[in-house]
């Protein structure tokens, strides 16, 4: 039953990275490139500021919170370059910002979770 759970986690785990692999992978390929303002924070604990970034896409206006915490208080009015999917313009990401760190960490512990799993089959 645990190696079960374990096939389970690994696929999760697998599953996560690919997500984030094939997002980054859009954004490079795909991705328009804006302008966006920081129009105000928001803040979880008093040391991590998630700002809230507004932009102009195709005569729509979006203003979204961006879901990366991040210690450096960006100044309210700032500009920064963001990259959105045409698909999804209200998903933005800061130009710059990727997730290859945690892609990769996903896909590590999803492959090595997985090769565990096998381990334990056959010993």
């Amino acid at each position: 039953m645990y190696v079960l759970i374990l096939f389970v986690v690994a696929a999760a785990w697998l599953f996560y990275g690919g997500f984030l692999w094939w997002r980054d992978a859009s954004l490079a390929k795909r991705g328009v490139a804006l302008n966006a303002r920081v129009m105000s924070h928001e803040t979880s604990d008093g040391s991590i500021f998630y700002p809230v970034l507004g932009y102009t896409y195709q005569n729509m206006y979006y203003e979204k919170r961006y879901h990366i915490g991040d210690k450096k208080k960006y100044a309210t009015g700032e500009t920064l370059c963001v990259k959105i999917l045409p698909e999804k313009p209200e998903k933005p990401e800061l130009e710059g910002v990727s997730n290859r760190r945690t892609y990769l960490f996903s896909i590590v512990v999803g492959c090595v979770s997985f090769l565990f799993g096998i381990w334990l089959c056959f010993r």
